[in-house]
């Protein structure tokens, strides 16, 4: 493995995660299913796919199956919809607006 180049300067690490405040919790989630249908289905090779192995580890060997057969098939729009409303629900920890703040955390980095 090669190491960074000391001369570079500090290397900033941003985490991005996708935010969604509003009443309607139940269309929250299902906005995230393409997204969520995309790392379980089509990112990596069929074989080594990060977010396929952790679905299965949670426990949707089958779904995360069928969802990577749809998706990477062409079925992008089946892949989403296939997604099980509860790994939406899990993944995204929806909020509505006056439980928002009790629930929200902050990572820091030392």
């Amino acid at each position: 493995m090669r190491r960074r180049d000391p001369s570079l300067p500090p290397l900033d690490v941003v985490v991005g995660a996708p935010l969604a405040i509003g009443d309607h919790v139940g269309e929250l989630v299902n906005a995230a299913r393409p997204m969520l249908a995309l790392y379980i289905g089509g990112m990596g090779a069929r074989n080594q796919n990060f977010h396929n192995n952790l679905a299965r580890r949670y426990g949707y060997e089958a779904e995360a199956q069928h969802i990577q057969d749809l998706y990477l098939g062409g079925q992008k729009e089946a892949a989403a919809a296939t997604v099980p409303q509860d790994l939406l629900v899990f993944r995204n920890s929806p909020r509505t607006p006056d439980r928002r703040r009790p629930r929200t955390c902050r990572a820091t980095l030392a």
